[in-house]
């Protein structure tokens, strides 16, 4: 095949294919361009809730702030046992670290066995989700509700959490009925710029949460939907614009 055949064909399989091995190379590659060139300490790709405005020049995903009620789609490099192929949900973010709960792991054990001595919540049958390596000892409760009972803490659109055991007492004595709740045990944690340093490194990417991955989706569906949906956006918006991808070392050895 001669040269010039090989660089065309090289270049359909990286704008072709998003979704494989390649296509995060290609990500990744455009991620730590835009991280060099970009002079300003506050990257918009890890821009906080105080940050700007958003740039609507900038690619979508860019557009995403850092904050709670954000999910972290992990990347496809990611291997770590605790977080590979999770999609965590924040709920906590500021300046001392980060925290939220992974929301695509459903164990086997229901909210009732959890709580065996509790004899008000063997009405609730619904699965316990395990929300990530640290405090397993931690409950949480999420959930989706018009209004905000006592002790709450909101989260995102219409959702919050809490952490205390009489939310589901009342659940079951009819006082309070929300449209949909999960339950779990431990959480993800991060001190101060440790999920920032993961971010540029390439662990993770963020999108924007919605309620139906967290209450409506098979567990074993929700990581595959959105890291296509991360990788196809990224991808055809440097499609589109080119600047980030057209600077990157491996753009350059391609048409070389």
């Amino acid at each position: 095949m001669q040269p010039v055949m090989c660089r065309l064909f090289s270049i359909i399989i990286l704008f072709t294919c998003p979704f494989n091995c390649l296509g995060d190379v290609v990500i990744d590659a455009m991620l730590t361009t835009y991280a060099i060139a970009n002079t300003d300490d506050r990257l918009p790709f890890l821009s906080t809730a105080n940050g700007n405005a958003t740039d609507k020049s900038l690619p979508i995903i860019n557009q995403v702030k850092l904050d709670k009620g954000v999910f972290l789609v992990a990347s496809r490099k990611l291997y770590d046992p605790n977080f590979g192929q999770s999609v965590i949900l924040l709920t906590d973010y500021s300046d001392t670290g980060t925290s939220g709960m992974i929301i695509n792991r459903r164990s086997d054990l229901s909210i009732n066995e959890l709580f065996p001595n509790q004899e008000k919540l063997k009405s609730l049958t619904g699965k316990v989700h395990l929300g990530g390596p640290v405090a397993l000892n931690r409950i949480q409760i999420l959930f989706q509700s018009e209004t905000t009972p006592a002790g709450a803490r909101h989260i995102f659109e219409d959702i919050f959490v809490v952490e205390s055991l009489p939310l589901l007492n009342r659940i079951t004595n009819g006082e309070f009925e929300p449209n949909a709740l999960n339950v779990y045990v431990g959480y993800a944690g991060w001190v101060a710029g440790q999920l920032e340093s993961e971010l540029l490194r390439g662990d993770w990417y963020l999108w924007q949460a919605d309620s139906a991955s967290i209450f409506s989706k098979p567990a074993r569906e929700i990581w595959p939907d959105l890291i296509q949906l991360v990788t196809a956006r990224w991808v055809h918006e440097q499609n589109r614009k080119n600047p980030l991808f057209m600077r990157t070392s491996l753009y350059n050895s391609i048409i070389e």
